[in-house]
């Protein structure tokens, strides 16, 4: 399972992609926080542009998530059905 403590989704209002992101969490029990961009303090919103730009040169998509230490860009449940297997494989 993934680790409770680390699935973060940073989102915009009206993106599509988002709310599929929170239904697909929700659906599997997994624990996560959401959060709107534009309601970050603006603080929060430099902290996160600078460490974006730290770990990717490429345009990022919305929704922004983050679990067990990774950012991924845009939603694509393969890839999270992938790491939830992986994670139950090792319990």
């Amino acid at each position: 399972m993934i680790n409770m403590d680390t699935v973060f989704i940073l989102g915009k209002q009206g993106c599509d992609a988002c709310i599929k992101a929170k239904e697909y969490f929700q659906s599997r029990n997994v624990p996560y926080v959401y959060t709107e961009f534009a309601k970050l303090d603006a603080d929060s919103k430099r902290d996160i542009i600078r460490m974006l730009k730290d770990i990717t040169e490429e345009s990022i998509g919305y929704p922004l998530i983050y679990i067990n230490g990774y950012w991924f860009f845009g939603f694509n449940p393969l890839t999270f059905d992938q790491i939830i297997n992986v994670q139950e494989e090792v319990l």
